[in-house]
């Protein structure tokens, strides 16, 4: 009797296990006691200064830096906690100082909020910088002041929030390793343990285990941005690679059989087997320490230089295709950690001279935030067009916070502003993560305000003793935000609570207007998404293939443009080219912002409309890397740029011909395309190099390897599936 598969859970109760799960894993005391201490401090110096109001606005700049921080990364974010505290202080300061002109403060929620939303999903790392910034302006819109008022809030406000920010910088500790990085660590421990080997008798299933394994660890992880593509390319490289160890320890395995084994050439593959796990095992103690380390780039050049002389040693075809196959894939590897870890420096100048490692790290200006400012700028105004799912998500929020604040006036109960604030912490451009989240918060701002007004009307507590209060439920908030968001939503209501009732002459009526704005606000944010709701399992495909030929045009421009400023033609810097170039990336970033929205998206749609999670995560890893070669070739100095070989134009043509066949897959489904070489004319490449080549022309060289790995990794990717099924 055939067994049937049980039938998938249906949405409405997947959104109640998801908004009421329980992660025991996911408690963290440190970071509740941190962010307590942080919190407590400064409410109770303003207290003992004698001004609770001040002590509050300090209090609640901490409370905003502190849940931000709490957000798991390798470690502190401080770039990001820096700007939450500075965006709540501007936030204030416009609330506060626009409260009594009714035209002017609805243009500033407006605005605020619509830039909130956009940062939501072209930045999600940045996304409390916006959420933050709409925080204050909303709380501190009920409380007008003159700018001098304002100004003195929104300067408490700042102190408490890099007061927290100290903290963090003091007692971060060790840091916190992701599951996406452990469970790659683990990956990279069995394909190291394999290497070593490189026989045929042995195993690799137990390394093919952990590689599947490390990928549903990347898919269940926090990780997400330029460290979680990163992590996702690691997980297809380390599958890669151990098909190329398996093909290596085949012939290995033939030569020990021939009639006459070549001493030579086994000793070559012995001594490469040796070289190259010793990288993964660098690798692997990169990955288990979020850290880089320091021989990282001694242990690339050894392991490529045993590839090199292995492939010099044998006249075995295969030893030559899967040796220069294994080299790419272990310099990408190299190049990728620094980014999974979230650290900035280069892998090593081991990788390529000194001057080509500065010039290849300045140009990657897409992988990390720290030049992110210009990057996220620049990302937000490619999407401002209709055309973008961001665009529509910071329309969606921005109306329902408006249509929120409308309601608060019109009902004109005390406290209003809850409504505004519960809408902007509820909707997501995410099915699961807005009614998840909009449940979890609606649920535990209900418990929580009860427990609160429970604890306030059995013990009356007041001055220091409020203090104690807000400091233990902010300690329990810190510590169980990544374990339940329900029950953290429980916590930091009952903080808030304690945190005002200082402020607050009837406490009890407070609490009663509180819970219903939060009622009216979740109700508001949910009605408008489930009428506004943006899904669909066609569109996720739509917009992957449309990533594939935006970027195979970008890559095809950039390396046409260099092709031209090699031959000594006219220079394309200020030109119709270089406009054009330019529009090009610009349109890489709104169509990658797109497929990135679409793929969040459908995660949490109902059965019928998901999609293949792996894949796609594998797919927008692979064009984020060629797209971020790109980048580097367009924006790096152009000086000393010498006539390239012929190779190069074979190569860029390759290239071309290949992403094509990439794009009409994705495009048209089941196509029969003809891979390319690209490994071996990238070879040809390199060979065909003057002896000493200039900085800007290992440039090239350095990020075309780059270009070919990530566009192999892609075509891989779509050969290992029958059919389309995104």
């Amino acid at each position: 009797m055939t067994e049937v598969a049980p039938a998938p859970a249906p949405a409405w109760r997947r959104v109640l296990d998801d908004a009421f799960a329980f992660n025991r894993q996911g408690i963290r005391p440190r970071n509740g006691v941190r962010m307590a201490i942080g919190t407590a401090i400064a409410l109770g110096v303003g207290y003992g200064t004698g001004s609770w109001a001040a002590g509050a606005a300090a209090a609640g700049g901490a409370l905003a830096v502190g849940v931000t921080s709490v957000i798991p990364a390798a470690r502190p974010r401080i770039a990001v906690l820096t700007s939450t505290a500075a965006a709540m202080a501007l936030g204030t300061f416009i609330g506060s100082s626009t409260a009594n002109h009714a035209v002017l403060h609805l243009v500033a929620v407006v605005v605020f909020t619509f830039a909130c939303g956009l940062l939501v999903v072209v930045e999600p790392a940045a996304a409390p910088v916006g959420i933050n910034a709409v925080v204050g302006l909303v709380v501190y819109g009920r409380f007008p002041g003159t700018p001098l008022v304002a100004g003195q809030s929104a300067g408490l406000v700042a102190a408490g929030g890099l007061f927290q920010v100290l903290l963090v910088v003091l007692v971060h500790g060790r840091p916190e390793v992701s599951r996406a990085l452990d469970g790659l660590s683990r990956a990279y421990h069995e394909l190291a343990m394999y290497a070593a080997e490189l026989d045929v008798e042995v195993s690799s299933l137990p390394a093919a285990t952990a590689i599947d394994a490390a990928v549903r660890d990347r898919e269940f992880s926090f990780a997400s941005g330029a460290s979680g593509d990163a992590c996702t390319s690691l997980a297809g490289e380390a599958r890669r690679i151990r098909l190329e160890l398996l093909s290596l320890a085949s012939v290995q395995s033939a030569m020990r059989e021939a009639l006459q084994p070549d001493a030579a050439a086994l000793a070559s593959l012995d001594q490469l087997a040796r070289e190259v796990s010793g990288l993964l095992a660098e690798v692997v103690t990169g990955l288990a320490h979020a850290d880089v380390p320091a021989r990282l780039g001694v242990a690339l050049q050894a392991a490529q230089d045993s590839i090199d002389d292995a492939r010099r040693s044998t006249a075995d075809a295969r030893v030559a295709t899967a040796g220069a196959a294994l080299a790419g894939q272990l310099r990408a590897v190299a190049a990728l950690l620094p980014e999974a870890v979230d650290m900035t420096q280069a892998p090593s100048a081991a990788v390529a001279p000194a001057t080509v490692a500065r010039l290849r790290s300045a140009g990657r200006v897409s992988r990390r935030g720290a030049r992110g400012a210009r990057v996220i700028a620049e990302r937000m105004r490619a999407n401002l067009t209709w055309a973008s799912d961001g665009f529509q998500h910071a329309l969606r929020l921005a109306v329902v916070v408006t249509l929120a604040s409308a309601v608060a006036h019109a009902i004109g109960f005390g406290r209003g502003y809850w409504l505004a604030l519960t809408a902007v912490l509820v909707l997501r451009p995410e099915f699961s993560v807005t009614f998840t989240r909009g449940l979890s918060r609606a649920v535990g701002t209900f418990v929580g305000v009860g427990l609160a007004t429970a604890v306030a009307l059995l013990t009356h507590p007041h001055g220091w003793v409020l203090v104690a209060l807000v400091g233990a439920f902010v300690a329990v908030a810190g510590a169980l935000f990544n374990a339940s968001y329900a029950v953290f939503s429980v916590a930091v209501t009952g903080a808030v609570v304690f945190l005002l009732a200082g402020l607050d002459a009837d406490p009890t009526r407070t609490a009663r207007d509180r819970l219903l704005a939060t009622v009216l606000g979740a109700s508001i944010a949910l009605g408008l998404y489930a009428v506004w709701p943006a899904w669909g399992r066609r569109r996720v495909a739509d917009a992957i293939a449309e990533l594939a030929d935006a970027t195979r045009y970008y890559v095809g421009l950039v390396l046409g443009n260099l092709l031209a400023g090699s031959r000594d033609t006219p220079a394309i810097a200020g030109t119709g080219d270089a406009a054009a170039t330019a529009a090009a990336a610009r349109r890489v970033r709104l169509v990658r912002t797109n497929a990135e929205a679409a793929l969040e998206r459908s995660l949490g749609d109902p059965a019928s409309r998901r999609i293949d999670h792996t894949l796609t995560l594998d797919l927008l890893a692979g064009f984020r890397r060629q797209a971020i070669a790109a980048h580097t070739l367009r924006l790096a100095p152009r000086g000393g740029l010498e006539a390239m070989p012929p190779a190069l134009a074979t190569l860029v043509s390759a290239l071309d011909d290949e992403l094509a066949g990439i794009a009409a897959r994705l495009r048209f489904g089941r196509v029969s395309v003809q891979r390319l070489p690209l490994r071996e004319l990238h070879r040809a490449f390199s060979t065909a190099l003057s002896d000493a080549p200039s900085d800007r022309t290992l440039l090239v060289l350095a990020e075309t390897d780059e270009l070919v790995d990530a566009t192999n990794s892609v075509a891989e990717l779509l050969e290992g599936h029958d059919a389309m099924v995104l």
